[in-house]
């Protein structure tokens, strides 16, 4: 689905269509097909799932997923992706390219110093140092995120010293 969701309650938004989808992934798909679409609301007495058409919030009894930017998972982060024509301003990393995405993102993971990579072609991939951006004809520019671990096919963001004071369920692993 490429973009990032934020998930907030105990609100719902303001505007909401009248057609209610039973799963969230059933409201997300029309979502990001529906140009007009801000976010999904879940109403709990309702038990369904609302397009939203302002991103007005007020307390109620449910929660709203926001559509975020759009946004790749891969080798341990997330991946956030600029619009066209964005590059990473500055000098490169280093002088290496690389001939694929996937190849690229691998390589960035793997050095600190690296922020983030720029697509200056349909093939050719570089390894940026810098958060800011440029305008650039034909560029794309990924900016690694949060360090992530995909589990059931579920996203979590990995948040150094932090821990679960007190959990509310305890699992056994197989």
């Amino acid at each position: 689905k490429q973009h990032f969701w934020s998930v907030r309650g105990p609100y719902v938004y303001t505007k909401l269509g009248k057609l209610g989808y039973q799963s969230v992934s059933q409201a997300v798909d029309a979502c990001l097909k529906d140009s007009k679409c801000k976010g999904v609301t879940y109403i709990e007495d309702k038990k369904k799932h609302y397009l939203a058409s302002s991103t007005e919030l007020k307390i109620g009894p449910g929660k709203t997923y926001k559509k975020g930017s759009k946004a790749i998972v891969g080798d341990g982060y997330i991946w956030s992706k600029s619009a066209s024509n964005i590059a990473i301003d500055g000098d490169y990393l280093d002088s290496s390219t690389h001939g694929s995405l996937t190849a690229a993102l691998k390589a960035c993971s793997k050095k600190s110093a690296c922020s983030g990579v720029t697509r200056v072609s349909d093939d050719k991939y570089k390894l940026g140092k810098k958060k800011s951006t440029l305008k650039k004809a034909n560029a794309i520019a990924y900016f690694r995120g949060n360090s992530v671990v995909t589990y059931r096919l579920q996203v979590w963001s990995v948040l150094s010293g932090y821990s679960l004071s007190s959990p509310t369920s305890t699992y056994k692993t197989m």
